[in-house]
């Protein structure tokens, strides 16, 4: 009685076991995503039918793994296909198929349902590897993947063709839906894998964001007038290394210029240096045609008002060529200020050896004194500049009446003798410190 019982148990479970395995084109589509038998050659030409031509399997020239299928015809029509199970559920339902192949004669490849041949996908024989998408919009009870060819004289080769519910074939070997116009985009039918179609995405009706009528004539169309793109030329900055304000005398020997460059719309083609009106350094194109900065050394010395400027052209793609100019950097050289506090009477030479302040001439001027005591305040500055007008204390009172102004020259650094107004005051102070506002 045991041993019937075990010999039903036994035989319980082999039922079991086959009831649920999968039908072998089951098991390979729910393993590997690909409905048909040997999709990349590796065991022969096993579930492939060819129809004409003399058919080899080659590992010297294959496209994925290690085998592909060569065909030779001599002006005969090629006429590869697969009739591919379907695993339970899929009639009725939209899957996807690709192969790649490589000749130089034209190759279509082409869904059958039901003996009736679908849009095909073509390839134009450009004797490199390419890759052929279609789509079977409706599985039926008979399926078939065809690769054919009219004429085809010389070698076709075959490898991974995919058969599956994904629009990437399974994860392997792309595969956009066929046809689609220039510009177009993938947009999705449904939740389903791979039901995807090809949309110019070209609107018209009237747009109340613009408050009027709205055309496009696709998705790039819509999104340049959506975004109203511009042109906007470069800018263009331009630095300088040491002081460009300098006392008369103090010569430069070299400087490193600088020009902050923003690229806006347009590639930058050349970005060019000048001193005065002559070119010193010329980058047509520069190592950087973006945003950035470049440099460029001027070695010349100088001791005199120098000028400098940088110009930048773009490559005009979407509205120059425009040529944009820096401002202008210059290096100006002065003969300075002096101010302090001495003893009565000071020479112009002594008044040289007070503070000194190397600025441009400036129409009011405020300097604070620090005295000890029988000291007077002392304000000079080169005679071009004019005579001053008020003289204000901290207090704001004016106070021109208590200075006297006498001109007598200094030398300068540059060994010059300037002509100087220098104001002394007239009356020694006791020790402290207070400002003064010069005015001219």
């Amino acid at each position: 009685m045991l041993r019937y019982f075990t010999l039903l148990t036994v035989l319980f479970l082999i039922g079991l076991s086959a009831k649920s395995a999968p039908t072998p084109a089951d098991a390979q589509y729910f393993t590997g995503l690909n409905m048909l038998v040997n999709p990349s050659f590796e065991e022969g030409r096993g579930g492939w039918t060819v129809t004409n031509g003399t058919v080899q399997i080659i590992s010297n020239d294959v496209f994925d793994l290690s085998r592909a299928m060569e065909v030779t015809l001599a002006a005969e029509n090629l006429d590869v296909r697969q009739i591919f199970p379907i695993p339970s559920g899929l009639v009725g339902k939209e899957v996807f198929g690709s192969v790649a192949v490589k000749s130089a004669a034209t190759i279509s490849l082409c869904p059958v349902v039901d003996s009736i041949e679908g849009t095909c996908n073509i390839y134009e024989g450009t004797g490199d590897w390419g890759i052929l998408n279609i789509r079977f919009e409706n599985l039926g009870s008979v399926n078939e993947i065809l690769i054919k060819g009219s004429s085809v004289t010389g070698s076709v080769k075959i490898d991974k063709v995919i058969v599956s519910t994904s629009a990437s074939g399974g994860g392997s070997g792309g595969g956009l839906p066929p046809g689609g116009d220039a510009g177009s985009t993938i947009v999705k039918l449904s939740s389903v894998d791979g039901a995807a179609e090809w949309d110019q995405m070209a609107f018209s009706g009237y747009s109340a964001r613009f408050t009027e009528s709205f055309s496009s004539t696709g998705l790039r169309d819509t999104l340049e007038k959506i975004l109203d793109l511009s042109y906007l030329a470069p800018q263009v900055s331009l630095s300088g290394s040491s002081n460009i304000l300098r006392e008369k005398g103090d010569s430069v020997s070299s400087v490193t210029l600088s020009a902050n460059v923003t690229k806006r719309s347009d590639d930058i083609v050349r970005i060019q240096f000048f001193q005065g009106a002559s070119s010193i350094q010329d980058d047509a194109p520069p190592a950087n045609t973006g945003t950035g900065i470049t440099t460029a050394p001027y070695s010349v010395p100088f001791s005199d008002n120098i000028s400098f400027t940088v110009q930048v052209t773009d490559d005009g793609t979407s509205g120059g060529p425009t040529v944009v100019t820096s401002n202008t950097l210059t290096y100006s050289f002065v003969y300075p200020y002096y101010f302090g506090a001495g003893a009565v009477g000071l020479s112009a030479a002594a008044v040289a050896g007070l503070s000194k302040n190397i600025i441009n001439s400036t129409a009011s001027l405020n300097r604070s004194f620090t005295t000890t005591a029988g000291q007077v305040y002392y304000f000079a500055y080169p005679a071009s500049y004019g005579v001053l007008t008020s003289i204000l204390d901290e207090n704001g009172f004016e106070v021109i009446g208590g200075w006297t102004l006498r001109v007598e020259n200094i030398t300068g650094l540059d060994l010059s003798p300037v002509s100087y107004n220098i104001y002394e005051f007239n009356n020694p102070v006791t020790a402290g410190t207070t400002d003064f506002t010069f005015s001219r």
